[in-house]
């Protein structure tokens, strides 16, 4: 039996609860602040929190506790610090994302997760999903051919302004909405092509919600991939409420024999080739992201992609914030 430790409380650390409560493998033994006076509420009312025992501090608990892993999940602002400590405690690490809040912040994580010798993944949501577990089969497959450009979208509801953070607001904390958002877009094109990003170009603005003025609720980038492909990305903050699902995700991938279009809000994916009619291709069962990582074995994402996807989303950040084209 594996133990697991909650550094934070806030973020997307439910999602490992919600696979731990069908898994027998692991279990949570204890939570503890990222920082001090960190509001623990959000993650004192999740399921299991019944079962263990909360921790004033990261040091006590590690000292209580002994585990094996530690789940990171906090305010942006403050993830890097937690991902470290728990590296040097030689803990392996399922951290929120973006990893770090800047570029120097990336390079401690790491910096310290090599030198520790520690696994290390970040809560990419998107590669649980069967559609986009499909597209990336297809794309394997070589149902497209080979993958030139790629589309991707993140489209969220913002909600009542009054109701969100103040941290939202201020850059240090918050990261920006292309690490906290643009980070799952990028993400699905890394996913299902295998491609990472090598150079970009960025705009990003707070046209609206001037209550948090360092929350980007537009944002869009052009991307250069590995081996000339090339990717763009848009990410706002304005999907209507009326909407049946919280956000829309989709990633069209442009093979050189075809295409793959998977829509996560409407649970589609649709290929298309000069050969046959466009095709609704029927959904992988989905595997697990944290159980293969939780068990030690490769699965679905790990220490490279994390580190990478979140640099690449930082570079994408500053390029918008100085108007010019960066390499990654």
């Amino acid at each position: 039996m594996r133990k697991i430790v909650c550094i934070g409380g806030w973020g997307h650390f439910f999602e490992v609860f919600q696979t731990l409560e069908k898994y027998d493998g692991a279990q949570v033994c204890g939570a503890a602040p990222a920082y001090d006076g960190e509001d623990m509420s959000f993650l004192a009312g999740q399921p299991l929190t019944e079962s263990f025992p909360m921790f004033g501090s990261i040091d006590e608990m590690l000292e209580a506790v002994q585990p094996d892993i530690a789940i990171v999940s906090t305010q942006p602002g403050y993830i890097a610090a937690g991902v470290v400590r728990a590296a040097e405690a030689g803990l392996d690490i399922i951290a929120e994302k973006p990893l770090g809040a800047t570029l120097e912040e990336n390079a401690a994580i790491a910096e310290a997760v090599a030198q520790n010798n520690v696994r290390l993944m970040a809560i990419f949501s998107m590669r649980a999903m069967a559609v986009f577990q499909t597209a990336r089969r297809l794309v394997r497959e070589g149902a497209v051919g080979r993958p030139v450009l790629m589309n991707a979208r993140k489209s969220y509801k913002y909600g009542d302004e009054k109701a969100r953070p103040e941290w939202f607001g201020k850059r240090e904390v918050y990261s920006g909405t292309f690490p906290w958002i643009g980070i799952h877009a990028l993400d699905m094109i890394q996913f299902t092509t295998g491609l990472l990003p090598v150079q970009v170009a960025a705009l990003h603005r707070n046209q609206t919600h001037l209550s948090r003025p360092d929350c980007e609720d537009t944002c869009c980038g052009i991307f250069e991939l590995e081996g000339g492909a090339q990717a763009t990305v848009s990410v706002d903050y304005f999907r209507p409420m009326s909407a049946t699902t919280h956000g829309d995700d989709w990633v069209r991938i442009v093979g050189t024999e075809g295409v793959v279009e998977a829509r996560a809000s409407e649970n589609t994916v649709t290929l298309l080739k000069d050969s046959a009619a466009p095709q609704s291709v029927p959904l992988d069962d989905p595997e697990s992201l944290f159980i293969p990582f939780i068990e030690g074995r490769e699965g679905l994402t790990g220490t490279d992609d994390a580190l990478a996807l979140s640099r690449a989303c930082l570079v994408a950040r500053q390029a918008a914030d100085e108007n010019r084209i960066l390499e990654i």
